[in-house]
């Protein structure tokens, strides 16, 4: 993974993703996803996890089309074991709302305590200041 750290961008079905320093996954969605897309960017996730530690997955959702069932159901009931944080960006209302149905089933199926709910910004550069000021805050006053 780090040939791709920063500089290009790789791809899983129509998606692109690249891995910036110092913890970010960046994560541009096109299209619909299918329940594979999703497979392949959830095992992207623990990999990036295993090598960082701390990880923030920045998503891009201007583009995204459909979510299929598949995916909804794949992101649903994996447990990476991994903590990270979703910031997602250029959601539409109907994509926030689904994504946070998503969300609340994930934490109850997996029983998972320790990731915290997906965060929405309408800018890029909010969602970067946001995630700069995460980095400052000591993990115990989050």
């Amino acid at each position: 993974m780090s040939q791709s750290e920063g500089t290009d961008w790789q791809v899983i079905g129509t998606h692109a993703w690249r891995l910036e320093p110092p913890d970010v996954l960046r994560i541009s969605f096109s299209g619909d996803v299918s329940g594979d897309d999703m497979s392949q960017l959830l095992a992207l996730m623990h990999r990036c996890y295993q090598e960082r530690g701390r990880l923030f997955g920045l998503v891009d959702l201007s583009r995204m089309g459909a979510l299929s069932p598949a995916a909804r159901k794949v992101a649903a009931v994996t447990d990476l074991d991994i903590v990270f944080q979703m910031v997602f960006v250029g959601a539409s209302f109907s994509q926030r709302a689904m994504i946070k149905l998503v969300d609340v089933a994930y934490h109850l199926l997996t029983k998972n305590t320790e990731n915290p709910p997906g965060v929405f910004f309408e800018a890029e550069a909010t969602a970067l200041a946001w995630m700069a000021q995460q980095r400052r805050t000591p993990p115990t006053a989050q």
